[in-house]
């Protein structure tokens, strides 16, 4: 799932909006199967207009996933659709139900806020490097960091991982055509040195 996905999730569990689940047998183009969907009463599970489907993931060819559309009725394990979709409900579906909202209305509002948070908001990345006696200079492409540049290094202690002593005699330099970090001064040959940095995905 995308970060926007994981999002809509959450904020759907926060309101108290969430239902997710899984189709059991195939439908038509208008009807979804599930027989989870027993467990809940026909009338108050469908609120009028304001029931709508959003099909995720498993619709024949991919066609119809992403694709939104109103719930008009529920009896017992099938709901039907106000439009239909483009090819025949198959099982193992995942879909969403919503209640309060359409599913593009929590989808923009989940964009919106992302766009507005996104300079605050990163994510860390590290990367071990393995001393080698007589080389200064390492290839840190793998690490995958911002600008291809670690914020800071550590050298780890052996006997304890969690423990961590800051070194700051280094600096950023291509490896080959590779991003790399040089060594002014040589850390301990075997020595571990944990790379930490903001990733660029």
């Amino acid at each position: 799932m995308s970060t926007a996905d994981l999002a809509r999730e959450q904020v759907t569990r926060d309101l108290g909006d969430r239902f997710s689940s899984t189709t059991t047998a195939s439908g038509t183009n208008v009807q979804i199967v599930d027989d989870f969907l027993t467990n809940f009463d026909d009338d108050k599970f469908v609120n009028k207009f304001d029931t709508w489907v959003k099909l995720i993931s498993g619709t024949t060819g991919g066609t119809d996933d992403g694709k939104i559309r109103r719930v008009t009725t529920k009896v017992g394990n099938t709901l039907t659709l106000a439009f239909a979709l483009s090819g025949t409900t198959v099982a193992s579906i995942v879909y969403e139900v919503f209640h309060l909202f359409r599913p593009d209305e929590y989808d923009d509002a989940v964009i919106s806020a992302l766009e507005a948070t996104f300079p605050t908001i990163f994510k860390l990345t590290t990367l071990d490097v393995t001393v080698v006696e007589g080389t200064y200079d390492y290839d840190i492409s793998a690490g995958n960091f911002q600008n291809d540049m670690p914020r800071q290094a550590h050298i780890i202690s052996p006997s304890d991982s969690e423990v961590t002593i800051p070194f700051w005699d280094w600096e950023k330099r291509l490896v080959g055509a590779n991003p790399g970090i040089h060594f002014n001064e040589h850390p301990p040959v075997g020595a571990t040195v944990r790379l930490v940095g903001i990733t660029q995905s």
